[in-house]
């Protein structure tokens, strides 16, 4: 595993509430890439149901995602942001063709 584990991860193992193997298993499960746009590097876990919304901190409720996407997911949940996966896939289509993101 990464000596550089994402932020969220790090803390839960401390408390107890996942093991390492966990978070291996999950970020190669994923191949290490943001399970919301699919095209970043993750650089955390997200809490797919929100803790602001009774979710959990238990490895089945986290999953890899990008800086971006965890940013602009906040409280929510994924199937909420289907036009944030397609502006993701919108931004880097452009970056290939190395046009300006606006």
């Amino acid at each position: 595993m990464r000596q550089n584990v994402p932020n969220v991860a790090s803390l839960l193992i401390k408390q107890g509430t996942i093991t390492a193997r966990q978070v291996a298993d999950k970020i190669r499960f994923y191949s290490g890439i943001c399970y919301i746009c699919q095209i970043e590097p993750m650089w955390s876990f997200d809490h797919v149901k929100p803790i602001c919304k009774g979710g959990s901190n238990l490895i089945a409720n986290l999953k890899p995602v990008c800086h971006s996407c965890n940013s602009r997911k906040g409280g929510r949940y994924p199937f909420e942001l289907a036009k944030l996966r397609e502006r993701a896939q919108e931004i880097y289509q452009k970056r290939q063709n190395n046009v300006a993101v606006l």
